[in-house]
């Protein structure tokens, strides 16, 4: 916090757990509400304020899942499979190709 006056800085033990936790976005929820309430000196809404944007720059974008991940996840799908007695020849997971002819059978 720069150029804060020590002497306004606001302690609200949830928000401090919460930001000791690495929850960041309740944190600043927290402080958001710890804001809200009556009696705080215009030095302390500018702490809170300030302390809010910090919790807020703390938070990191979600990674989108990659190629990696996907093919992580479906060897992890096949090798279940396997331990099932389920896997199947290539390219036939769990379907069998219908011809027109027998779909009018149906």
């Amino acid at each position: 916090m720069n150029g804060g006056i020590v002497s306004e800085i606001v302690r609200d033990r949830v928000a401090e757990k919460l930001e000791a936790a690495g929850l960041w976005r309740r944190a600043a929820s927290q402080w958001l509400e710890v804001m809200c309430k009556q009696g705080n000196t215009n030095a302390q809404l500018e702490w809170l304020r300030q302390r809010r944007v910090y919790c807020q720059k703390q938070l990191t974008a979600p990674v989108p899942p990659g190629k990696q991940e996907l093919t992580s996840v479906s060897k992890a799908a096949s090798s279940t499979l396997t331990k099932m007695g389920l896997k199947q020849a290539a390219k036939t997971h769990f379907r069998t190709v219908i011809s027109t002819k027998e779909k009018s059978s149906l």
